[in-house]
């Protein structure tokens, strides 16, 4: 069996209601060096995105743009409750599909919109339907995707879930994130460094069989180190006809489709702003400090970007407006915030390290990780004890029913239509 070189950690809500807005993440160990060479990047169509970060409160109110919040419990299967959610999508009108990324139950499921559990789709296993490792999962327009990094192998599913083809990749390659464009068949894989991966690129774009790519993007060479870098639970985001792409130590987001990548959004911050280039010199010049063969202190990492800030994670984005989670590292403190950002101008409405609700549903908002088109909200996922901590005094969206710490629930969040 091929080495597994991917693990991946998560962080809950850390003291939300005063401190830091947390995102859930992902360790990659890679080797990093980024070359501009490979397929040419567009920036035809490139604009700006404004966030003021130079006052970060601790909590913003943003109750004027909220119509509705509303939380359900996830009943999951009894037998085989969930441990970690790694990735939530909204796959149709009736359906949420997640995957859970324990290591030793690795599975995608499927619940109904009440929260009622409907299936466990795919797992890690020993049957020969089983996979051997499930790295990721995708939905778009046209169903979901199951890719399978051990076996090479995506699963295509259709928005009601029904199994319709599985594809059998030529050779090994290894990708953090696997996507498709919703007007083809072709896919988007994205490899981060990943030195298993033949093309030594961090993007690779295939036609339906999944072999040779057909192009390739952000080129890199080969090297002995083995770096301490993050990942995201989810890379690729489905807007329109095009994929929204990002990833860490980039202060961008990317536009791809199946003729190529164009950097869509470079986000400025009124403290700390860096280019894309400045980052990645910080990493390349101070390899010591990221190798995870040779530990640094993580305060010795932190203090390379005093300063500075960037992207971190989670990225949403409608007709209306565009939600973005930052970090701001500061005199030895890493900072993260969240921005709601109007698509009209391209400003902030509002920047702060958590957002609240405070005028009648009382809640401080966990990190979005979700658009559901369907019925337009957004979602972020909680175990119960989480929950708890964002709960303010006086809410009532329980309902006065007792909150089951081990469980997991589904927070929905709808926007006004004020805010177009």
């Amino acid at each position: 069996m091929r080495k597994k070189i991917i693990t991946r950690s998560k962080k809950g809500l850390n003291s939300i209601k005063t401190k830091n807005l947390s995102v859930f993440w992902s360790i990659t160990f890679l080797s990093v060096i980024l070359i501009s060479c490979g397929n040419k990047i567009s920036e035809d169509n490139l604009q700006v995105i404004n966030i003021n970060n130079s006052l970060l409160k601790d909590t913003a109110d943003i109750s004027n743009l909220i119509d509705t919040i509303s939380i359900i419990k996830l009943n999951e299967n009894v037998n085989v409750p969930l441990t970690d959610p790694f990735q939530l999508y909204a796959i149709s009108q009736e359906q949420y599909v997640v995957l859970n990324y324990s290591s030793g139950d690795r599975r995608v499921i499927a619940f109904n919109k009440s929260g009622d559990y409907i299936k466990t789709i795919a797992k890690n296993g020993t049957d020969s339907t089983d996979g051997l490792n499930i790295a990721d999962c995708f939905v778009d327009k046209n169903g979901m995707l199951i890719y399978d990094f051990a076996q090479n192998r995506i699963t295509v599913y259709d928005t009601s879930l029904n199994l319709m083809k599985t594809v059998q990749g030529d050779k090994s390659r290894h990708y953090s994130h696997l996507a498709r464009f919703s007007q083809s068949s072709d896919y988007v894989g994205f490899a981060n460094f990943n030195l298993y991966n033949p093309n030594r690129s961090l993007i690779d774009i295939f036609d339906e069989n999944f072999e040779t790519p057909n192009k390739s993007y952000f080129s890199f060479p080969s090297s002995d180190r083995r770096l301490l870098v993050l990942t995201y639970n989810k890379s690729f985001y489905q807007y329109g006809d095009t994929l929204r792409f990002y990833k860490h130590f980039d202060p961008s987001i990317y536009s791809i489709t199946k003729t190529g990548v164009s950097r869509r959004f470079e986000i400025k911050y009124t403290e700390g702003s860096v280019s894309r280039n400045k980052l990645m010199s910080i990493i390349e010049q101070n390899f010591d400090k990221f190798n995870v063969d040779n530990p640094t202190p993580s305060d010795q990492r932190i203090a390379l970007f005093d300063g500075l800030a960037f992207p971190n994670g989670n990225y949403l984005e409608n007709k209306r407006f565009i939600y973005i989670t930052s970090q701001f590292y500061k005199k030895g403190q890493h900072k993260n915030f969240v921005s709601l950002i109007s698509k009209k101008d391209l400003h902030d409405f509002t920047t702060a390290k958590a957002l609240t609700e405070n005028k009648r549903f009382g809640i401080i908002l966990p990190p979005l990780v979700e658009y559901d088109k369907y019925k337009d909200e957004h979602l972020a996922i909680l175990s119960g004890a989480q929950l708890k901590s964002v709960l303010l005094a006086g809410n009532k969206l329980m309902g006065g029913l007792s909150i089951d710490l081990p469980a997991y629930y589904l927070i929905k969040v709808k926007f006004k239509n004020e805010t177009e």
